[in-house]
């Protein structure tokens, strides 16, 4: 009898999820949009991808097969244009925002990511003003700084005939300058990543 009732309750199951991925694939008001059929009929693999850290790069991976619209996941669109994060985020098409990120942590306090458009306008105009022309000229010496830091130890690496990766050093350079707006380090030129690693690095 309890053999039965297990077949029975494991059957039940299977037929569940076949009916289930057969919606997401064909009858989902979503269904008209390309993406991956696995992840689409049996969404876990989506979460497996995930915690495998592969994610990223099976997006990436699919954008470039199906296009600019990739449907990932039963019921979530990726798009991969600039178009639509302003078309979605933007300001000026008559509906209420959408929230940034898909997880929201538990008793998170408001902030502009995750406020109400009241509170997102409030927060959007409180932080406008170190983004205007007349803030950001009041910066040009300091980035300038470490621009002539990056340039001088660029003409030492190129006086040596190194091998130069410029993305690690536009990263270094980005680095001191978000140092030292966000934690107020890198005061003096010892504490410049780029000069430490140029030294490091002979």
């Amino acid at each position: 009898m309890l053999q039965l009732l297990a077949l029975g309750a494991t059957g039940a199951l299977v037929v569940q999820q076949l009916y289930i991925a057969i919606y997401n694939l064909y009858l989902h008001p979503l269904a008209s949009f390309p993406g991956p059929k696995l992840w689409i009929a049996f969404p876990v693999l989506r979460y497996i991808a995930q915690c495998r850290g592969t994610f990223d790069q099976r997006m990436v991976k699919y954008h470039r097969y199906y296009g600019d619209v990739v449907r990932f996941d039963n019921d979530t669109l990726s798009f991969a244009t600039a178009q639509a994060w302003k078309d979605i985020y933007g300001y000026g098409h008559g509906q209420n925002q959408w929230p940034k990120l898909e997880f929201r942590p538990p008793n998170a306090v408001d902030h502009i990511i995750f406020s109400n458009d009241a509170n997102h306008a409030r927060f959007r105009k409180a932080l406008s003003h170190a983004f205007s022309e007349q803030a950001l000229r009041l910066q040009e010496d300091l980035i300038k700084g470490y621009v002539d830091v990056l340039i001088t130890s660029l003409r030492e690496e190129a006086e040596n005939d190194s091998n130069v990766d410029m993305t690690m050093w536009y990263n270094l350079t980005t680095c001191d300058i978000s140092m030292t707006y966000l934690f107020r380090l890198c005061g003096s030129k010892s504490c410049h990543l780029v000069p430490i690693f140029s030294r490091d690095a002979h």
